[in-house]
């Protein structure tokens, strides 16, 4: 199965010292409690109007989502939200939220942790909404449009 940000070219090396970590649930709420400004930031921006934060977490603690953050050796630099949801069609890795600044040092070791997880997951693809800006950057590192949301 072929992921909707299966990456068609090579992926730029990120740069050094930056990782993308699983948060065990036990690790959580101190995480969140760090990336809670951007996440906010991120959801007023984008699509936050069809969640909160609090969802979010409560989803990552009742274990029906994962917290996952992009780090150097210094600081948290992103936090990420992924889940399984299932349609009657196929199922999807969505990513819920991506929160964080510096994206073009961490994004593509992102996404190679992403196509990883959709393969253990057994999912179609991953599936991300995102601002025009978010979209264009990630169409150069190999990912596809599949739709445009319209509000009204």
């Amino acid at each position: 199965m072929q992921s909707a940000c299966a990456l068609s070219s090579p992926v730029p090396v990120p740069v050094a010292g930056v990782e993308i970590q699983y948060v065990p649930r036990d690790r959580v709420r101190p995480v969140w409690d760090a990336i809670l400004p951007q996440v906010e930031r991120a959801l007023a921006r984008g699509m936050g109007d069809g969640t909160k934060p609090q969802y979010l977490l409560d989803a990552i603690l009742q274990e029906h989502a994962q917290l996952w953050v992009a780090r150097d050796e210094h600081e948290l630099l992103a936090g990420i939200v992924i889940s399984v949801k299932i349609h009657a069609a196929c199922d999807k890795l969505v990513v819920q939220v991506v929160a964080g600044k510096d994206m073009k040092r961490w994004m593509p070791l992102l996404l190679q942790h992403l196509e990883e997880m959709r393969k253990l997951t057994g999912t179609k693809c991953v599936e991300a909404f995102c601002r025009p800006g978010i979209a264009k950057y990630l169409k150069q590192l190999g990912c596809k449009q599949k739709a445009i949301v319209m509000e009204l």
